[in-house]
């Protein structure tokens, strides 16, 4: 020990006194270290910390699997209440609300649309979560008759009612309804699937029909201690063959899938957080290689140390083990200061992450043990990795040559020049991959961002309300609330058109149903093509310009005592009346009324579900007719429609005090956040590319500025005979050239069989690209000749009379 302690000091003095060598070295690393850090503290909370539940690898998320092969289909309420009663696998089967959901907070204050879930009995006692204040759901408040309850969020409680210690068995009104608040939850406690601040109770109804009830519940168990998740899912078979016997019209073909809690959020996260974190990782290694590089031509100049150390009897050994410390010394300085930056570069990767990635924000994304070793041991590794060559190579002086006056052991600086050579190309290679990795996935950007979303979200303000007041006592009632409230905004100046819709597009939720054509074989229930419902009003349509591709729009005449009528999307006209116009012809939808709908007009398709998917076939129904009381106010305004929101806050208010108002943004916010995955990889992925061209240009700089110091006696001799400035120039560049183009046939070689795995994560754009294989070689090429220019040019002015007395 105490010889190692020596050996850091003297390894403390020699970088001390090379602080330009210490300094860029470390650059290197601490550019390197901090940035895995960075990634591998969101890769650590998203997929390998303990989700923040008891015993949390015993929690599996069960979902129903279509007959159209659908795996994680939502599940029917009378399903789950058959698994309940059946399993012999499962501890507790639970279930709640897989959307974003806001409920009206009235009275006591401003109104308030608060982000609300709704949960089965024995939700939170299922995850191991108990109430901070309060209690739990109880098993009388699930009958019809029972008072309204809730829970409220630790933060919510702290916000809106300032702590109050005296908040359990307080009445609020939430969604026009009087509710006694029992429990506060808590501070820690946050599910990946729903952003709650109100928790309500949703029952299973197993007296409803189970037609009646759809799907729309996405259920959660806790196994019993010693079975697994195999023998679950072989008991989950058995029990949805029964009920597909039992229930033929609703369950036939109908399946179960059993998966891990953890994997249900993070499935869709693995791929592209392993692609980013294996990306940072190439940076670090092309790091490791700038450095090891420095190191080896350091090592050059230190070879009469090294002779005469042998000489005096030091062992290779002895030799290596110096070398080594000033290496240990590097990686560590480099580590912590890669710490202090991967705290600061992880706040800035949480700002930029997506909410569809928001199970990061469930395991806080933090500097754990789990980091901190990570971290020591990136820094022990990369420090054996860039010093273990160069010292293996100093240890082994040529004592002959070098102790001669002036000598300069030509045969070793030559293998010394093929390693550098060599490290440099891999540099390039590694580079290519991450450039061309990041070229796929900004062109797959690009292509997303230039989808047609089905509808025109420039100068267009949402805002989201909840008509549950006692005045709209009844569906009229609700329906000329909110004709009343848009006909006042309409009349505002600057705005062009109103209109509303239950659920808008883009926004994560649009509801479907199984429906069929009347007059053709009704179907069973459970094989009936899906199709999703939207409920809007008259002037939805024309203020998001979706487009009228024949038949009419809805008007003010389509009323409850009015023929129903729909409007339907252009795929699913074109799905069901290929041949035939579909204006006049009648849908039978599984929606609330066993009459069938007549279509009146067809419309464009709308992509509600996501820019990179199919526009799935949606009916719309007129809100006077299907009213609901959930609204998207759609608001389309000459100019900057975030100018009018507190224009529109007012007259809503002055319509009805107790209206609550939620999610006002403009409507392309939507559209951003429809993009903000791909944003994100692209962006990191491009980051880290750039930043390995960079290292990568440093480092064909430094082996062509020491080629040129070391080749300074040559290039003398060549001029003095007679070769010109361009000759020179073409020799060193064309040095350069060559590692360059050698680390391109392997860079390209190594996209060819790693960006196969970028597949998932690409929209339109294949993983051989021929543009982007094309165009990213030779902007690599482009730099690297650029890297050798200045060099080059060092050369191109070398005295022949001092270079021919350069030894």
């Amino acid at each position: 020990m105490q010889s190692l302690w020596k050996d850091l000091r003297f390894a403390t003095r020699v970088l001390w006194r090379s602080p330009g060598f210490s300094a860029v070295a470390l650059l290197a690393l601490v550019l390197g270290i901090g940035a895995n850090t960075a990634i591998f503290s969101v890769v650590n909370a998203v997929l390998l910390r303990p989700m923040p539940f008891v015993d949390p690898g015993r929690l599996v998320s069960i979902r129903e699997s279509s007959p159209q092969g659908e795996k994680y289909n939502v599940a029917n309420p009378q399903n789950v209440a058959d698994w309940q009663k059946r399993n012999h696998s499962f501890e507790q089967i639970s279930a709640y609300f897989p959307y974003d959901l806001t409920m009206s907070l009235t009275g006591g204050g401003t109104p308030e649309e608060v982000p609300g879930g709704y949960v089965t009995r024995g939700f939170l006692s299922t995850l191991g979560v108990h109430p901070a204040m309060g209690r739990d759901f109880l098993t009388e408040e699930e009958l019809p008759t029972a008072p309204d309850v809730a829970l409220l969020s630790d933060g919510f409680w702290r916000r809106r009612f300032g702590a109050d210690p005296h908040i359990v068995g307080k009445k609020l009104t939430i969604r026009g309804n009087p509710t006694t608040v029992i429990g506060v939850l808590p501070a820690g406690f946050r599910f990946p699937d729903v952003k709650a601040d109100i928790w309500k109770l949703t029952t299973l109804h197993p007296e409803t029909q189970r037609q009646g009830q759809g799907r729309y519940l996405a259920p959660i168990a806790r196994l019993r201690p010693g079975v697994t998740r195999s023998q679950a899912q072989a008991e989950m078979n058995v029990i949805m063959a029964q009920l597909a016997r039992e229930y033929p019209d609703f369950n036939r073909n109908w399946g179960a899938t059993v998966i891990p809690l953890r994997q249900q959020f993070t499935g869709d996260l693995r791929t592209p957080l392993l692609v980013l974190l294996s990306a940072v990782g190439l940076v670090l290694l092309i790091a490791c290689a700038n450095v090891a590089n420095l190191m080896l031509m350091r090592s050059s100049s230190r070879q009469r140390e090294m002779a005469i150390r042998t000489s005096l009897g030091a062992t290779r050994a002895r030799i290596v083990r110096q070398l080594l410390a000033e290496s240990l010394l590097l990686g560590i300085a480099g580590g912590s200061m890669g710490l202090m930056l991967a705290v600061w570069a992880k706040d800035l990767l949480l700002a930029m992450l997506p909410d569809s990635m928001s199970v990061a924000k469930v395991n806080s994304v933090t500097i754990d043990g789990n980091v901190l070793a990570f971290t020591v041991a990136l820094s022990l590794g990369t420090a054996v990795l860039f010093g273990l060559l160069p010292a293996l190579r100093a240890s082994r002086p040529d004592l002959s040559d070098t102790l001669k006056e002036g000598g300069r052991a030509v045969s070793s600086s030559l293998r010394r020049n093929r390693m550098r050579a060599a490290l440099v190309a891999g540099e390039m290679a590694v580079a290519l991959v991450l450039l061309i990795g990041a070229g796929l996935l900004i062109r797959s950007f690009i292509r997303l961002e230039h989808v047609a979303p089905g509808f025109e979200p420039d100068h267009i303000l949402s805002m989201r309300i909840g008509l549950t007041n006692p005045r709209y006592r009844d569906l009229k009632a609700t329906s000329s609330g909110l004709d009343e409230i848009l006909h006042r905004i309409a009349q505002v100046p600057g705005v062009v058109s109103t209109g509303s819709i239950q659920f808008p597009p883009l926004g994560g939720v649009l509801p479907a149903t199984g429906f069929w054509v009347a007059g053709r074989p009704t179907p069973n229930p459970s094989e009936a093509p899906v199709t999703g419902v939207s409920i809007v009003t008259p002037g939805y349509f024309p203020t998001l310009g979706i487009p009228l591709i024949s038949g009419r729009l809805f008007t003010e005449r389509d009323q409850q005592a009015t023929p129903q009528v729909t409007i339907v999307s252009q795929s699913l006209a074109r799905q069901q009346f290929p041949n035939m116009d579909p204006i006049g012809q009648r849908l039978f939808v599984q929606w609330s009324r066993e009459t069938p709908y007549q279509i009146v007009g067809v419309v464009g398709d709308v992509k509600h579900d996501g820019l990179d998917k199919e526009a799935r076939p949606t009916v719309y129904f007129p809100n006077a007719q299907e009213t609901q009381n959930i609204a998207t106010l759609m608001i389309r305004t000459g100019g900057d429609p975030t100018k009018l929101a507190p224009v529109a806050e007012q007259i809503i208010h002055a319509y009805d005090k107790d209206q609550a108002i939620a999610n006002i943004q403009p409507l392309d916010m939507f559209l951003s956040k429809a993009v903000a995955r791909p944003r994100f990889q692209s962006v990191l992925l491009a980051i880290f590319a750039g930043l390995a061209l960079l290292l990568a240009a440093i480092g064909i700089f430094g082996v062509m500025s020491y080629s040129v110091a070391q080749r300074t006696h040559e290039i003398g001799i060549r001029v003095a005979l007679g070769a010109q400035s361009d000759q020179v120039l073409r020799l060193v560049v064309g040095q350069g050239l060559l590692l360059a183009l050698i680390g391109t046939a392997a860079g390209l070689a190594g996209a060819f069989a790693l960006t196969r795995y970028l597949r998932t994560l690409l929209f339109n754009v294949s993983p051989m690209d021929w543009l982007t294989f094309t165009t990213l070689p030779l902007v690599l090429c482009a730099v690297a000749v650029g890297a050798s220019y200045l060099p080059a040019r060092r050369a191109m002015r070398v005295d022949p009379m001092q270079a021919l007395r350069y030894e």
